[in-house]
């Protein structure tokens, strides 16, 4: 059976310098023309958004208390977007198997001064549903993991049913079955918040070889588990 790392952004003021929950810059609004803009924040199909992110050049903006980290989380949420990040950590996970993802540029300035720093977007699909084993994927029910508070699975339908009853519902536990591409090594589930999964082996390139700043490791988040085939 192999585990899955659930890789996220640091919160960490100290890291990061922003206390807002990790949001360490915005796009520029004004750069776009509106039509584009609203089409862009509000996209749900990834084949659309590549159309959309690659139509005008993204900039963005940092806010003032924000340190310059290898990789940037910023706003508005953008589905497919989950954070831009320098060259160097493109160049190391370029090694490894990623899921659907493509690459485009960012212009990125901090109070008004372009940085020297080149920045990328990274843009990525998520898995498809079909590839979760539902009946062995456990939730928890206001984020509590108790046996009374600890909801079973039977089905995609059953998971979204389960969310708009209690949105505070949290994943413990996803099970990928034979569908899933075991040779991934970085992809995003379709449930559970869209939260990203790495193998051990990228987790060693980017923690213990290299030591990218402004991503970390989730200690106690959901577990992902792929069954051998």
């Amino acid at each position: 059976m192999t585990k899955y790392l659930q890789l996220r952004i640091s919160v960490e003021p100290s890291i990061v310098g922003v206390t807002n929950g990790g949001c360490q810059g915005w796009i520029d609004e004004k750069k776009y023309p509106k039509k584009d803009y609203l089409e862009l924040v509000t996209c749900n199909d990834y084949n659309v958004f590549k159309s959309l992110i690659k139509k005008n050049e993204t900039f963005i903006s940092l806010l003032d208390k924000s340190k310059i980290t290898d990789v940037i989380y910023f706003g508005p949420f953008l589905r497919y977007c989950p954070f831009m990040a320098r060259t160097p950590f493109f160049e190391t996970i370029s090694h490894f198997n990623i899921d659907d993802y493509f690459l485009t540029d960012a212009t990125v300035n901090k109070k008004g001064v372009e940085l020297v720093e080149q920045y990328k977007l990274f843009c990525l699909s998520y898995i498809n549903k079909d590839w979760i084993d539902f009946k062995q994927t456990t939730a928890s029910l206001n984020g509590q993991i108790t046996e009374d508070k600890l909801l079973h699975l039977e089905s995609y339908d059953q998971y979204r049913n389960s969310l708009e009853k209690h949105p505070l519902l949290g994943l413990v536990t996803v099970y990928l079955n034979s569908k899933f591409d075991q040779s991934l090594d970085l992809f995003r589930l379709p449930i559970g918040g869209g939260g990203i999964f790495i193998s051990e082996r990228l987790a060693t390139s980017l923690f213990e070889d290299r030591q990218y700043s402004g991503i970390e490791l989730v200690d106690h988040g959901t577990q992902v588990y792929c069954t051998s085939k």
